[in-house]
């Protein structure tokens, strides 16, 4: 109906990254939503709107409807939605620097989506959760990581495919693997770049490209690949608060 129609469009603009208008659309749904009392439906926009605000910048906003967002489904007993919305939370928690609450949120969303048989969504919970764990546990994430790019394979995700390629990456260069995480990220890359919601990736491929050129002292090569990977950089929503001091010691470094 109505509502689904500007759901739609506000998917459409805010795509585009016309995020002014995305949220209109999506507060005149809502309101439409909860005219009708379609709780699931109200649901669904909480959850469009609370990500909408957050690229917008005003956090504690979209964290107060995520936590709405939330409670609905728990209260409708709706394990669809729930664990992308677990999700959406705590890699906005993790932006604050909230890790252990958002390692909570990821595992709690990974286990409502396995327990769903959720296959559609399992492989991008399973790589934001290795995106934690990855920077206390190896071996963990590794597991995790192994498990989500066969699943992504399996159903031909590429967004979730690039997404462990430049985490496999990132672990190979942490352990000091150059050539084989030079290969992860450029792996990536070729997936990435085709990819229209794939921007963060693709910056996060040019920054470990970069780290490594630094490190074996291509220090021309560096300069460039760190100003590439800027442009494709939102640093408040692309970046949790580790990777943005590391970003900003690599700025301070070049």
């Amino acid at each position: 109906g109505y509502a689904h129609a500007l759901q739609f469009l506000a998917w459409v603009h805010e795509f585009q990254g016309d995020y002014t208008l995305a949220r209109s659309l999506i507060e005149q749904g809502l309101d439409r939503c909860r005219e009708l009392g379609d709780k699931w439906e109200i649901g669904l926009g909480l959850n469009d709107l609370a990500r909408v605000m957050w690229v917008q910048g005003d956090g504690v906003a979209a964290r107060k409807l995520w936590e709405e967002c939330i409670a609905l489904c728990q209260e409708l007993g709706e394990k669809w939605t729930l664990p992308r919305t677990l999700a959406s939370l705590a890699l906005m928690l993790l932006t604050q620097g909230e890790y252990a609450q958002a390692v909570t949120l990821l595992q709690e969303s990974v286990a409502i989506a396995r327990e769903m048989g959720e296959m559609a969504s399992l492989p991008l919970l399973l790589a934001n959760l290795a995106e934690i764990v990855r920077r206390h546990d190896d071996v963990h994430a590794t597991n995790l990581i192994r498990e989500g790019l066969m699943l992504a394979r399996e159903m031909g995700n590429q967004d979730a495919i690039s997404y462990f390629q430049y985490l496999i990456g990132d672990i190979a260069r942490n352990q000091g693997n150059f050539q084989e995480a030079a290969e992860h990220y450029r792996e990536s890359l070729s997936l990435a770049q085709k990819l229209a919601m794939a921007k963060a990736t693709v910056a996060r491929c040019l920054l470990g490209l970069a780290r490594i050129a630094r490190t074996e002292g291509r220090c021309q090569e560096a300069a460039r690949l760190f100003a590439a990977a800027e442009k494709w950089l939102n640093l408040n929503v692309d970046m949790h608060p580790l990777e943005r001091t590391e970003y900003e010691r690599d700025m301070a470094d070049i």
